[in-house]
């Protein structure tokens, strides 16, 4: 009985003692990982703040734009329901007695009236591809765009600590241009925004301001610009990255 009681206790601690080791292993490896896993932490954070990330430099772009000079050319059903009216209303149309028409004359003589023709929708700056008329397209919208180091781009400027987005917009249209001429901005809130990088990780923000041309036509005062053109909203895209030719098109 004594002997069993001897083996049995013998078991007990050898088993305690297994047990405890490979416990105790196990805790030890834990802190070894949590401690590389701090190690690592701890130099990436360091890494981190020792270098600084960069904030987007924020500018303001004034898109000043040409409203149509023309109606727009109807569609194929809008002439089609025109043409049915006009036949429509013919059959209940009535000549008035000659007595009450004699004499009567409109306010241009016939024979100015017999001259007059309409101005044509196409001019010679359609003909020829003139993108830096304003006499083209006249049924639709055009916006000023210039060329800089090689760049197409609207007129914009940098948003200082001290400026709205709306100011710097005026800001970069009155530095950018000259001339007799009136323009209107609307509202305070810009009409659209895009964002791109460069090669050196530098993030730039572009908040764009419409601007309407009331009257006169503006000239080019900038010695930066290279180049400009009026251009149409199905335009962009010949001259601006494909987002943001996307973007600008459904602000127009």
């Amino acid at each position: 009985m004594s002997r069993a009681l001897a083996l049995s206790r013998i078991s007990s601690t050898t088993t305690a003692s297994l047990l405890s080791s490979t416990v105790g292993r196990a805790l030890f490896e834990s802190s070894r990982v949590d401690e590389n896993v701090s190690q690592q932490f701890n130099a990436v954070k360091y890494m981190s703040s020792d270098v600084p990330e960069k904030s987007p430099v924020a500018s303001a772009c004034a898109c000043l734009e040409r409203l149509p000079v023309l109606m727009p050319e109807m569609p194929q059903w809008e002439k089609e329901y025109r043409d049915w009216q006009e036949e429509f209303n013919s059959k209940t149309f009535k000549t008035l007695p000659s007595k009450l028409t004699e004499g009567a004359k409109s306010e241009g003589s016939e024979e100015s009236s017999s001259t007059w023709e309409p101005a044509p929708r196409e001019t010679l700056a359609d003909t020829t591809g003139d993108r830096k008329s304003l006499r083209r397209r006249l049924d639709q919208r055009l916006f000023l765009l210039v060329k800089k180091n090689g760049q197409w781009g609207f007129l914009n400027s940098v948003i200082g600590d001290d400026d709205t987005s709306r100011s710097a917009a005026e800001r970069a249209l009155a530095e950018g241009t000259g001339g007799a001429y009136q323009h209107y901005f609307i509202g305070n809130t810009p009409a659209a925004h895009t964002s791109s990088g460069d090669d050196d990780g530098e993030k730039r923000m572009l908040f764009y301001h419409r601007c309407q041309l009331i009257q006169g036509a503006p000239v080019l005062a900038s010695p930066d610009v290279e180049d400009h053109a009026w251009v149409a909203p199905d335009e962009f895209s010949d001259y601006l990255a494909e987002e943001d030719a996307h973007v600008l098109k459904t602000m127009a």
